[in-house]
C-alpha cells in the first residue's frame, strides 16, 4: 500500500490556510495544522475531519525554537515527515492591540521586535527544520510561504507587519536560491488583497489554489519562486 503524502500547515486558520488545507487534503494528503491556541486547533480538526481529511495536530509558538521543535516532532509522530510545509504565520493583530495596525510613533521597539520574532525569527526557525526533514515526492521537496503586499508596498500604519513581512519575503528568496540545487522547491505566495469567502479573487480556494501551482511544478529549471496574486 501507497502512503499518502504530507503536508504540514504552520499556523493555521479559517481563512487560506483552510483552504489549502481543503485542497491538500482532498487530494490524498494527511494534513498536520499548528496553532498558538488548542481551540482553534479543535475547530480545525473537526473540520477536515468531517471531510475525511486525516489530520494531526499541534500547538507552536513560530517565535519560540523549543515550541517549534516539539510541535514538529509531534506531527511528525502523528503523520510522518511532511513532503511539503507551508508557512502560513502572519503577525498581523486586530485594531486595539500591540500587532494592530497603529501609526508609526505608536510603534515601539518592543512591538516591532514582537511583530519581527514571528514573521521573520519564525520563518527561520521552521525552514530550518524543514531542510532537514522534508521527504521528497514526485522528485522534490517543498517549502512555502505566506506573503502579502504591505511587503512590497508597506502603509504607515502597519509599518510593524510590512517591515516583518519584508524580511520574511527576502528570507524565502535566500532559501530559493541555496536550495534550489539540493531539490528543494521554495516558493511564495504574495497575497494582494482582502481575503473572504466571497471574493473573486481573494477567496481561501482560489488562493489555495497558487500553492497547488507551486507544488505542482516539477522541473527545476522552471521552478517559480514567487506568485504575486
Amino acid at each position: 500500500m501507497v502512503a499518502k503524502p504530507v503536508i504540514y500547515i504552520i499556523g493555521y486558520g479559517p481563512l487560506i490556510s483552510d483552504g489549502i488545507a481543503e485542497l491538500f487534503g482532498g487530494k490524498g494528503f494527511k494534513v498536520g495544522i499548528s496553532a498558538r491556541t488548542e481551540s482553534r486547533l479543535a475547530a480545525g480538526k473537526e473540520k477536515l475531519s468531517a471531510q475525511g481529511i486525516e489530520v494531526g495536530t499541534a500547538v507552536i509558538d513560530v517565535s519560540e525554537e523549543p515550541s517549534v521543535l516539539a510541535g514538529l516532532s509531534k506531527l511528525v509522530q502523528e503523520l510522518g515527515e511532511p513532503n511539503v510545509l507551508v508557512f502560513n504565520v502572519g503577525s498581523n493583530g486586530p485594531p486595539g492591540t500591540d500587532l494592530g495596525p497603529k501609526p508609526l510613533e505608536e510603534i515601539t521597539p518592543a512591538i516591532f521586535e514582537k511583530h519581527w520574532r514571528i514573521s521573520a525569527l519564525g520563518a527561520l526557525h521552521v525552514s530550518r527544520w524543514a531542510v532537514e526533514h522534508l521527504k521528497p515526492l514526485d522528485g522534490k521537496r517543498t517549502l512555502l510561504f505566506t506573503g502579502g503586499g504591505l511587503s512590497k508596498d508597506p502603509r504607515p500604519n502597519h509599518a510593524g507587519l510590512a517591515s516583518s513581512k519584508a524580511a520574511m519575503r527576502n528570507l524565502s528568496r535566500v532559501f530559493y536560491d541555496v536550495h534550489k540545487p539540493n531539490g528543494l522547491h521554495v516558493g511564495l505566495v504574495t497575497v494582494r488583497g482582502f481575503v473572504t469567502p466571497e471574493s473573486e479573487k481573494h477567496s481561501p480556494k482560489l488562493i489555495a489554489e497558487q500553492y497547488w501551482k507551486l507544488y505542482e511544478e516539477k522541473d527545476p529549471e522552471s521552478w517559480t519562486w514567487e506568485i504575486d496574486y
